[in-house]
């Protein structure tokens, strides 16, 4: 566990209370389960489903991922407690953020997101709906970003909807300029067949459409393949200088 990601772990949020226990005390989980109504135990099933997923995904085990998701610790009598809404937002929460994970491929892609979805829900003030209107509300944004596997763009584009005037952006002087989707490190990798990093089944094929386009469908992005093209550049030439310094 990297210091970067120590300093991340996010404060608790008490809605995910319900999955905090289910997550961090498995061996009283079928006793408790059992004592549920069958509509509370639906949720806490899917629940379990979705943290189950997201341990695979991010490799973390049940522990961490509750850590990083921000779940406080729960004893026995609190989960007890627990009302049907608690484990309402909790299914609904993990839902959401599931399947944003499912638009992206590697562990750090989906742990990056795991950190940064909370604290956009904060940032929303607990509204799940607020939460997935930022990714959907700005036609080729956060949505867009995410599937480019652009996960901190994505995260600042959906936290610029959720609270603009609490998100401060310095000035761009480029900004009347076509946008760029993809970030240089992003092209770069693609450039130099690291698709492992980017997300060799699914992520580097849709950034090669985004870029190129498809034959029956759109030319493309003008814009990421003329900085694909100038990467591609560089990087030739940086090859070069290395070569000539080597032989000199």
């Amino acid at each position: 566990m990297t210091d970067a990601l120590l300093d991340a772990i996010p404060a608790p949020l008490p809605d995910l209370e319900p999955v905090g226990f289910l997550l961090r005390d498995s061996s009283l989980r079928g006793r408790l389960l059992s004592e549920l109504t069958s509509e509370e135990a639906f949720f806490a099933n899917t629940i379990l489903n979705h943290a189950e997923r997201l341990e695979a995904s991010t490799g973390w085990d049940g522990d961490t991922l509750a850590e990083y998701l921000g779940c406080p610790v729960a004893t026995i009598k609190d989960f007890r407690d627990l009302g049907m809404e608690r484990l309402t937002i909790s299914s609904q929460y993990l839902e959401l953020l599931w399947k944003l994970t499912g638009l992206i491929e590697t562990a750090f892609d989906v742990r990056t997101l795991v950190l940064g979805y909370g604290h956009l829900y904060r940032r929303a003030e607990n509204d799940i709906t607020r939460v997935e209107e930022s990714f959907t509300e700005d036609p080729g944004g956060a949505y867009e970003s995410l599937e480019l596997g652009e996960v901190q763009t994505a995260l600042d584009i959906a936290l610029r909807v959720i609270d603009p005037k609490g998100f401060r952006e310095p000035r761009n002087p480029f900004a009347d300029q076509p946008r760029v989707h993809i970030s240089t490190t992003r092209l770069d990798a693609l450039i130099k067949g690291d698709l492992e990093v980017l997300g060799k089944a699914v992520v580097a094929p849709r950034m090669r459409e985004h870029i190129y386009g498809l034959p029956d469908h759109s030319e493309g992005c003008e814009a990421c393949r003329d900085a694909l093209e100038y990467r591609r550049a560089r990087i030739a030439e940086d090859g070069r200088a290395i070569n000539s310094q080597v032989l000199h």
